[in-house]
């Protein structure tokens, strides 16, 4: 079976649709309270869910783990800030 004929032949059920309006939620939350580097446990908690099921449900919709994106939004804030400050430096 190819990829297209697995992709058409998935049906979604209802915890999907819950599952990835709750990783939307989860990202939102993520991207106002990165700074704050919150642990797994408060992710966990904000999303109702144990760190275990968090960890199996983020990945699944996110490709990585909770701390990584978190990570990513540090990292790309600094790199921002970075340019913006060489910007300054020149003009």
């Amino acid at each position: 079976m190819t990829m297209n004929e697995m992709i058409d032949q998935y049906q979604p059920d209802e915890s999907d649709d819950y599952g990835f309006a709750l990783v939307g939620r989860l990202l939102n939350w993520l991207a106002e309270h990165y700074r704050e580097q919150p642990s797994l446990d408060a992710i966990a908690q904000e999303a109702g869910l144990s760190t275990y099921h968090l960890q199996r449900l983020f990945t699944r919709y996110v490709g990585g783990s909770p701390k990584k994106y978190v990570q990513y939004l540090t990292l790309d804030h600094k790199l921002i800030c970075s340019i913006r400050s060489l910007v300054r430096s020149f003009v």
